[in-house]
Order: structure tokens, then C-alpha cells, then sequence
């Protein structure tokens, strides 16, 4: 979980961990990459803001396509900018979640973007 606002990675935390998943946060791209780096493989998906400083939302994108070309990429925005979704569609980010989000959007989209196909079983 990326975010520059400790509340939202926080919450954001406390809701995947609370249904079983294990989190890592970073407050920005470049902790981001070291995390990821330090846990190289063991990475299933990567919720990310859009906005931060240093490095947004799709400057770690393209960073970590570089590194695991296949991995499972949600963005999370505030704000609703059609001019980034060209690039989002370039890079194949594979969830968009709108902030403020719920308990329910967050696990949707996660379950979505981890096991396609079975969201309409549910």
C-alpha cells in the first residue's frame, strides 16, 4: 500500500490485514521500490495513490513494470483526471479505485485484480 497520507495507509492496512492479507507500506514511490526490492517475489499487488511527491502514482508504475512486468497494479485517486487514463491504459494498470474508498471497494477491487473471473461467482 502506497500512499503519502499515513491515515489512508493506515486504514488501508488495517482493513487487508484484518481479512488476511499481509501488507507493506510505503509513503512514497522511492520506499516503495525498496520494499519491494527487499521482497522481491513475494509481491502479489500494489495499491498506489496517484499523487504523491518525489514520484507519483505512475512514475512507480512504470518503475515497478520495469521490475515484474506482470504484477498486479491498483491506482487510487482522489481525483477524477481523464487525462492520466491514457497512460494508465499504456501501462496496463490493472484496478482504479476512487478515494474515499469503503472496506467493500478495496477488497472488491483486490479480489478482482488477484482472481479474475471470480468476482462474478460471489
Amino acid at each position: 500500500m502506497v500512499d503519502d497520507e499515513p491515515s489512508i495507509r493506515e486504514v488501508a492496512q488495517l482493513i487487508l490485514e484484518s481479512h488476511g492479507y499481509t501488507v507493506l507500506v510505503a509513503e512514497d514511490g522511492p520506499e516503495a521500490l525498496a520494499l519491494f526490492a527487499q521482497q522481491a517475489g513475494k509481491v502479489a499487488a500494489v495499491v498506489t495513490d496517484l499523487a504523491m511527491p518525489l514520484m507519483n502514482g505512475l512514475m512507480l508504475v512504470r518503475a515497478l513494470r520495469r521490475i515484474e512486468p506482470g504484477l498486479k497494479i491498483i491506482i487510487s485517486t482522489g481525483r477524477n483526471d481523464d487525462s492520466q487514463e491514457g497512460q494508465m491504459a499504456i501501462l496496463k494498470v490493472d484496478g482504479y479505485l476512487m478515494k474515499p474508498f469503503t472496506t467493500r471497494n478495496l477488497l472488491l477491487k483486490l479480489n478482482q485484480v488477484l482472481h479474475p473471473g471470480l468476482q462474478d461467482a460471489a
